[in-house]
């Protein structure tokens, strides 16, 4: 049965692969046209009947990216902003340099591992209690800790949680390089 399954996903992950792979620059330049200056992609030819030419291509996920459906497959657009212009998949993943998730201006993205686009996090999850990134609730107090290389690395201890914000984002400009805030 382990086998089975293993082989259904394994298919399942060539199909998304393949049909990646069929979506090439060329194919991406002849359906949309994107403004590297504002982000945006339109339809250069009319979609469908719903959709008409010129029209901003996409929309926005409950997750707060722009994707656009090609070839039965959704696209993240600032993927797709990256192969328009490099005329090559990225290799890792895109972060947005301003953080800012729908701004899919060229000069706003860049190329990381899943840690430097970890460490460009900006804003606290939302279940944290403090508002603040790194900071939690200890004993009446509020404590500051950040990963680095996989480990997680004490700060301090404050009085109160913008306090330790503010040293959470000192440590975080310090030890995390592709950090841009």
């Amino acid at each position: 049965m382990q086998r089975c399954s293993n082989s259904l996903q394994l298919t399942h992950s060539l199909t998304v692969l393949e049909k990646t792979k069929m979506l090439t620059q060329a194919h991406l330049k002849s359906i949309l046209c994107y403004s590297q200056e504002t982000g945006q992609f339109t339809w250069i030819d009319k979609p469908s009947k719903h959709i008409a030419s010129g029209a901003q291509a996409g929309s926005k996920t409950k997750d707060g990216y722009w994707r656009i459906g090609i070839v039965g497959q959704q696209f993240k657009s600032h993927r797709l902003a990256w192969l328009y212009v490099t005329g090559e998949w990225p290799d890792n993943q895109i972060d947005h340099i301003n953080g800012i998730k729908t701004d899919n201006r060229f000069c706003n993205l860049r190329v990381v591992t899943p840690a430097g686009n970890m460490h460009n996090r900006r804003k606290a999850h939302k279940g944290n209690a403090s508002g603040f990134l790194g900071v939690s609730s200890h004993h009446g107090r509020w404590k500051a800790e950040i990963r680095v290389g996989g480990k997680l690395q004490h700060i301090g201890y404050f009085s109160d949680a913008e306090t330790a914000g503010a040293a959470y984002v000192k440590a975080k400009r310090e030890l995390h390089p592709t950090c841009t805030i």
